[in-house]
């Protein structure tokens, strides 16, 4: 009796153990995901930094492009004027999205670019 006891409560600790292996697995995969995510959108943001942006049309305040990495991130930037105390910066959005089993999983990153002004 004593035996098929510590059987038992063996096998319901190994499974408690399994199902925590995989919840910390799970939460580690959403982590790295989302790591992914914020690299990828801080480096095209440092990208537009580096190249210098220039102030969009009054025509069409907002631009906005769209672009994959190699990883299957699909980076949306969406660029408009600054106004107010921002006037003579560029705000830029930045939206690093990734299809997961499920749907997609997104993060958005949004700063204030030096401008260069258009050359006519």
């Amino acid at each position: 009796m004593d035996v098929i006891l510590a059987i038992g409560l063996t096998m319901v600790l190994f499974v408690a153990v399994v199902a925590a292996y995989r919840q910390i697995a799970s939460a580690q995969r959403q982590y790295d995901l989302r790591a992914k995510l914020r690299l990828a959108a801080e480096g095209e943001l440092l990208r537009l930094r580096a190249s210098g942006l220039v102030v969009p049309d009054e025509d069409a305040p907002t631009s906005q492009s769209t672009r994959r990495t190699d990883d299957d991130v699909v980076l949306e930037t969406s660029i408009r004027p600054g106004d107010g105390v921002w006037s003579g910066l560029t705000h830029v959005t930045v939206v690093a999205r990734k299809r997961v089993p499920g749907g997609w999983t997104q993060l958005e990153l949004t700063a204030y670019v030096p401008t260069l002004e258009a050359q006519p």
